[in-house]
Order: C-alpha cells, then structure tokens, then sequence
C-alpha cells in the first residue's frame, strides 16, 4: 500500500510499483473503486461506500502512463542538461546564499546552452516580491542584457560588469543621483 495518492481526471491514484500499474480512488472516501478493468480498459468506477460513478474517460492503462511520465518528470526538473546537440556544456543551477544580515533579496545564476549560444542567466528579487530582475550574458556574442519587461538592474545594483573570456568588459551602471 501507498502513502502517496494523485489526484487526476477527478479520481484518486495510487501508483503501484513504478509504472506497473494505477489504482483508482474514490475522493472523499479514499476507497478502491470497484471497476471492471479487462485488459486495462475500465474508463469508470463505482465507491462502495456512496455509490457514486466516476469517469476519467481514459483507460487506466493510458492513466498509468500518463502517471508514470508525469512523476519521472517531476523527478527531472531539478536535473542538470547536458547538451549533445553542440558544445557539451552542462547547464548549472545554484541558489546563491545571501549572508543573514542581508536577506532582503535572492540571487539565483544558470549557466545554459541556448539558440543564441552559451548564456548566463541572474535572476535577482526582493523577497516576498514577485518583480525580479533577469539579466543575460552572451558568453559566445560577449553581450549584456537584460528583461525589459522586470525590473532593470540598476533599480537593484549601483554597477553591473561582466567580464567576458576575451577579456571585454561589458558595464550596466545606475545614473548618478
């Protein structure tokens, strides 16, 4: 028996020795539903304890797939990418820790492969906050820009610069008050 169940199509599932097979349940009372499931066919079952039909017009074998996929990908979102389309560099995730005394804000940098080549992404926001900053550096095109849709970098930092593997600075700086 499971401890996790998952809620979809309106019914309860328990997953049952990875992607072995699903198990419906009925939503208010946690109970197996009673289902004919020839063949992994059954799109419909009945709770025992109030005699309500629930349809998920689908069959389970097509649910238990459906599940499977969907939990592997929810295990993978955190996964480091590697590209084998070009340059293998690995795309790198870190939170960043500010010191305690300075917690107002949170810095999260990725490095990623992109169509426009290898990029840096920082992302930058106050806490509690959902406007965020997000600046890019090219690292192949040696730019620097940012989202003009969130905040510019100079709301949040007096001097931007990047240094690029040339050697080329590039400097966003707030204007002088």
């Amino acid at each position: 028996m499971s401890e996790r169940l998952y809620e979809y199509k309106g019914v309860l599932w328990e997953y049952i020795n990875p992607a072995v097979w699903v198990v419906p349940f009925c939503p208010v009372h946690r109970m197996e539903l009673i289902y004919d499931n020839e063949w992994g066919n059954a799109i419909y079952g009945t709770c025992e304890d109030c005699d309500k039909e629930y349809d998920w017009d689908a069959p389970i074998s097509a649910i238990t797939d459906y599940l499977r996929r969907k939990l592997k990908s929810e295990a993978y979102k955190e996964a480091d990418i590697i590209s084998i389309d070009g340059i293998q560099t690995p795309q790198v995730k870190t939170r960043v820790k500010i010191p305690e005394e300075n917690s107002d804000y949170w810095v999260e940098a990725r490095v990623n492969n992109s169509k426009k080549g290898r990029q840096l992404v920082l992302y930058v926001g106050e806490k509690g906050s959902s406007k965020k900053m997000q600046l890019f550096a090219n690292l192949d095109d040696e730019k620097l820009s940012f989202d003009h849709k969130d905040r510019k970098p100079e709301e949040i930092f007096a001097t931007i610069t990047a240094t690029f593997p040339s050697g080329k600075k590039m400097t966003i700086k707030a204007p002088e008050t």
